[in-house]
């Protein structure tokens, strides 16, 4: 019978912790305000990075970046962002379905990122500049 309770009030604890962090806002997730933020936060991960051009993606929480020494990408985790620089060679597929562009990576421990630019014109711009035929294999889809 004490297990039982002690497995009850346990429980409630737990639930009441979460809902007092998704009332404190807590839960909310991370977004760029523009692109100033974007870029601010991939330097504070990369502070050697040159950024030659930024695009963030329409809802503000992922971005696409050109560096001096090859890529970088940007993006939300819950509250806080994952930075990471990429070379051509770390594309394995590279899709296209209007204006949101899928990256699948060769690295197992972040394998997919997708962005939706809410812009054709970029999508195809980051596809292009992204995609050289004797490098990985590419799936290119319009």
């Amino acid at each position: 019978m004490m297990l039982l309770l002690y497995l009850a009030g346990s429980a409630l604890a737990i639930g009441l912790i979460a809902l007092l962090m998704h009332r404190l806002g807590h839960s909310a997730e991370h977004q760029f305000a523009d692109e100033a933020a974007a870029r601010d936060a991939f330097l504070e991960e990369f502070p050697d990075a040159g950024v030659s051009r930024l695009d963030l993606g329409a809802n503000g929480r992922a971005a696409l970046l050109e560096l001096q020494d090859g890529y970088g990408l940007i993006r939300a985790m819950g509250r806080f962002s994952l930075a990471r620089q990429f070379a051509l060679a770390d594309i394995a597929r590279l899709s296209r379905r209007g204006a949101s562009l899928q990256l699948r990576l060769t690295d197992y421990a972040d394998p997919v990122f997708v962005i939706d630019f809410g812009d054709e014109t970029t999508a195809t711009r980051w596809q292009s500049l992204l995609s050289f035929d004797t490098i990985g294999t590419r799936e290119k889809t319009g």
